[in-house]
């Protein structure tokens, strides 16, 4: 039975990170409908993107080409609670074409993919 599941990564620790990622690759390759939101200190996560040799940084790109990577929470890529707009984290998830998700004032919400039937599992 194919499943539909939501990873929420807010973890900021690299072992937690890499296998929401290759958690996400792996239910994909075996036919599930997976996706990946990055948020709270997970967000942090697209500067990676940016670290030569990174695997992290690789694995994220493996993710965002298989088309699995829904976005970045806006919130926390600038930093909760934070004054601005900016920051890192959102410079580098627009040069690399990340959606910043701000549907719930501000922040990314999770009720269009309950809605849509996705199962939420948070890292």
């Amino acid at each position: 039975m194919t499943r539909k599941i939501l990873f929420v990564l807010f973890a900021d620790d690299e072992c937690r990170q890499s296998h929401a990622l290759w958690y996400t690759l792996d239910l994909h390759r075996q036919g599930h409908e997976v996706r990946l939101l990055l948020e709270g200190a997970g967000a942090q996560l697209v500067q990676q993107l940016e670290v030569p040799g990174s695997g992290r940084g690789d694995l994220l790109r493996k993710v965002q080409s298989a088309g699995l990577l829904v976005g970045a929470c806006h919130a926390a890529s600038i930093g909760c609670g934070q004054p601005g707009l900016d920051s890192p984290a959102v410079r580098t998830a627009t040069a690399y074409g990340i959606p910043l998700r701000e549907d719930m004032d501000g922040h990314a919400g999770l009720s269009t993919f309950v809605q849509q039937g996705y199962e939420l599992v948070v890292i």
